[in-house]
């Protein structure tokens, strides 16, 4: 993964939108991938670009802040990045693994996070038989919008609708209405799967989890304690019994821990790391490093770096 120069302009990677087939009741009438940053180079190369892409999917930021309505059925999967979708129904944070669900006729927005990458997956489908509404009745669990986490099986998933989208066949046109009702279901599943596992793993795992999730944000333990329903005290005691760390501490050490990753891995300066991980500034993240990893990251990133060995 090429981890160079920021490019910070988001751009449509591979679009289709074919003519109105009909299968199982879906009419897909477009399917899609937006990035922008370092190293997303995940699906198409930018000479794939389809011609029309543009009209899909809002092609610059600007486009993608201002309130649009949706025509068909609209569902998204963010694969990496941060932001907010605005609806009718108020303000939801989006961020890894959260799938986007909107139907017809609803007003929204979205605002990613503009200082680090993202890659977010999308198809618009619409129809009206009893499969489709069958299909919607599904979907209605994901409105407006979900977290089941990282699924390798959802983003293959949407890829082969990419690949699907991108042959000319009739046959292949037919198949993007099957693969839509497949992907329902397993978003579906994967949201019950989702679902079963934080009933049954503890507040600690699900505080690291949602810690692994923010590292690129702000986010206090006040924050955390209210999203596990437990008051601050009590999290904060529970957290270093188990831990032997304080929760804040933790956090630090898991944000230094994947900025080691950005030190041996590319050769930005320290200010953009330290403001990648919401460090106060240069100076702030330098003294947090030192202090946990025992050295300097000027000195990790010469001792470790690829330009080390």
């Amino acid at each position: 993964m090429n981890h160079g120069k920021w490019r910070n302009e988001p751009r449509i990677q591979q679009v289709y939108m074919p003519p109105a087939t009909e299968r199982l009741g879906v009419i897909c009438s477009s399917v899609g991938v937006m990035s922008a940053g370092y190293g997303l180079s995940m699906v198409a190369d930018e000479a794939d670009r389809v011609e029309g892409a543009d009209d899909a999917f809002p092609g610059t930021y600007a486009e993608l802040k201002t309130r649009r309505r949706t025509a068909d059925w609209f569902l998204a999967y963010m694969v990496t990045g941060t932001g907010q979708l605005v609806g009718e129904n108020g303000c939801h944070d989006i961020a890894q693994g959260s799938v986007v669900s909107l139907p017809p006729d609803f007003r929204y927005s979205i605002d990613i996070n503009q200082k680090h990458p993202y890659c977010i997956y999308y198809v618009t489908f619409g129809g009206q038989s009893m499969r489709e509404r069958k299909v919607c009745t599904a979907i209605d669990e994901l409105f407006p919008t979900v977290r089941i986490d990282l699924c390798r099986d959802v983003i293959r998933m949407y890829r082969q609708l990419l690949e699907i989208g991108a042959s000319k066949t009739a046959d292949a046109q037919r198949e993007l209405g099957a693969s839509i009702v497949l992907l329902v279901a397993k978003l579906v599943n994967r949201l019950h799967e989702h679902r079963t596992t934080e009933r049954r793993v503890g507040p600690v795992d699900r505080a690291k989890a949602i810690m692994a999730a923010h590292l690129f944000d702000h986010i206090s333990v006040g924050e955390i304690a209210r999203e596990l329903g437990l008051p601050a005290s009590t999290f904060r005691r529970e957290f270093r019994s188990a831990a032997g760390i304080s929760p804040y501490r933790y956090f630090l050490r898991q944000k230094i821990e994947a900025a080691k990753n950005e030190l041996m891995t590319t050769d930005v300066p320290l200010r953009t790391i330290a403001e990648k991980f919401c460090f106060t500034d240069q100076y702030h993240f330098s003294r947090v490093f030192s202090r946990i990893a025992g050295c300097r990251p000027t000195e990790w990133r010469r001792t470790h770096g690829s330009s080390g060995h």
